[in-house]
């Protein structure tokens, strides 16, 4: 450093070049010796023309009545009203909620150039990268088929632990990228929490060197990068973690009660909430002759005001365990559920009943004529 600044005119004094340095440490946020991440971390994929085109940077400065009348366009849809080519986008939501079920159902779509609920989509090859849980995709992915046939879509699954805040992560997740017949145009990262890979949600330091890489990412491919994410303890406050995801993001789809509902949209106007339901369907036996279970997304009416009811004290706590117990919102026997509940639940016997009375009457639960309980989404 001190060479270098012997070359500069006038040069620093040995005290100002120190404290420029300690700035340097102090202010940086990535590792020393750590450079920032570029498109080229990312190796290149034949293009087939089904990625949007490179926004070039106008040579020169126009006046603002030149710059109005100029041919600059943006990247375009790829679901028309929600997500956008080129750009970073969150998709949020309590446990339970059906984000994964939303996130497939969605890139199935795309990848298959059909609309999505009601909106237009551009087709191509998408990525999906399950960080967690990839076990029961495979459930999912044959109730996808069920519902939609056995076309041959380009949608692509793998397992990830890709490090995207360090470049040998970035360069796995290019290798990856590099076997797809062409770019594609949405990545699915599944989720946020586990892609970061040990880091800190709450850290601007952590969540803003991943966000270095997602741009990266975007410029490389052209494509629509959509994290799958968890609202926090307190629901109203939106997804947790570092406000720096939040600055950085182009759009944010939150799931709720039954509804996909857009909380921030860059340059396209904010869509209406949209409605949907997880149907369940039996998609295989398994090997004691038991039914094989998952869900689909059907779409629903809008439920007036949002959820069905609020929920507190041991009802919220009686449905959060029904959420664990059945996260693809598989049937549940009312016995298996009731004993997950014992540990907090009053000595009272009448107090479970009480809770499933609640939670039926609110609309939160169904019932069959076996005593399953699964979740209503409408």
């Amino acid at each position: 450093m001190q060479s270098w600044n012997n070359l500069c005119a006038p040069p620093w004094s040995p005290e100002e070049l120190g404290a420029k340095v300690v700035n340097a440490y102090k202010y940086g946020q990535n590792e020393p010796g750590a450079r920032v991440a570029l498109p080229d971390d990312f190796p290149a994929v034949p293009n087939t023309g089904t990625s949007a085109p490179k926004q070039g940077i106008p040579a020169v400065a126009l006046r603002l009545s030149e710059f109005a009348n100029s041919q600059q366009k943006g990247p375009g849809y790829l679901i028309k009203g929600l997500l956008q080519r080129r750009s970073y986008a969150e998709l949020f939501g309590a446990p339970g909620e059906g984000k994964t079920f939303i996130s497939l159902d969605l890139a199935y779509c795309v990848a298959a150039g059909k609309p999505w609920m009601g909106h237009k989509a551009h087709g191509g090859s998408v990525l999906y990268l399950a960080y967690e849980g990839i076990g029961g995709l495979v459930k999912r992915a044959q109730a996808l088929r069920q519902r939609y046939g056995e076309a041959d879509v380009p949608l692509y699954v793998t397992g990830a632990a890709y490090n995207l805040r360090e470049a040998t992560g970035r360069a796995s997740l290019g290798a990856t990228l590099a076997t797809l017949p062409d770019k594609p145009v949405l990545v699915v990262i599944d989720t946020f929490a586990r892609a970061l890979m040990g880091g800190d949600e709450n850290s601007a330091q952590d969540v803003g060197a991943f966000n270095s890489a997602i741009a990266a990412l975007v410029e490389n491919t052209g494509a629509c990068i959509l994290l799958v994410h968890h609202s926090g303890k307190n629901k109203a406050a939106g997804a947790r973690g570092s406000s720096a995801l939040l600055g950085a993001i182009d759009t944010e789809l939150e799931v709720d009660g039954g509804q996909v509902i857009a909380r921030k949209q860059r340059d396209v106007e904010l869509t209406p909430p949209l409605g949907f339901r997880l149907a369940p369907l039996i998609v295989g036996i398994d090997e004691d002759g038991d039914e094989l279970t998952s869900c689909v997304v059907e779409p629903a009416a809008v439920t007036q005001g949002g959820s069905p009811g609020k929920l507190t004290g041991n009802s919220k706590r009686g449905f959060d365990v029904l959420c664990e117990l059945a996260p693809d919102n598989s049937p549940v026997s009312e016995m298996k559920w009731r004993d997950a509940c014992l540990p907090f639940l009053p000595a009272r016997r009448a107090a479970f009943w009480d809770i499933q009375s609640t939670l039926r009457k609110k609309g939160f639960i169904v019932v069959d004529e076996k005593r399953n309980v699964c979740r209503s989404m409408t």
